[in-house]
């Protein structure tokens, strides 16, 4: 019996709580799940998840341990061999430049629509201002 928020009674008598963790890079949600004896105690422990993730703090022992960071890093060391030489250095000064410094030091699962909201605003103001001559 379904009582919204996404919490269910499971077949096996105990109840699941479901919660965006967060996205894929292809933009695919990764849901997380919270299980307890009650109703009350999984949404419980489903509001407490919700606030870990929109604190952007890191959940779970099965999340990485490496920043957003060191992701841009692998992916330009694997781009690098795919790509002329100088798509590579404007993909590099980019990383560098603007997205290392706003979202590097975060954890993936802690990103979420509001930080990259708040860093595409950034980036548009800042185009703004540099193309009025």
């Amino acid at each position: 019996m379904a009582k919204g928020e996404n919490i269910f009674k499971r077949k096996d008598g105990r109840w699941e709580a479901r919660y965006i963790r967060g996205y894929e890079l292809s933009g695919k949600i990764k849901y997380g799940f919270c299980y307890g004896k009650t109703y009350k105690e999984a949404k419980e422990k489903v509001t407490q998840c919700k606030s870990v993730v929109a604190s952007g703090t890191p959940i779970g022992p099965r999340q990485s341990r490496h920043r957003f960071a060191f992701y841009c890093d692998a992916w330009l060391q694997a781009c690098k061999p795919k790509v002329k030489e100088s798509t590579y250095v404007k993909y590099s000064i980019a990383i560098e430049r603007h997205i290392k410094p706003k979202l590097g030091g975060c954890f993936p699962l802690g990103l979420n629509t509001g930080i990259v909201d708040d860093f595409t605003r950034e980036l548009i103001l800042m185009l703004k201002h540099h193309t009025k001559f």
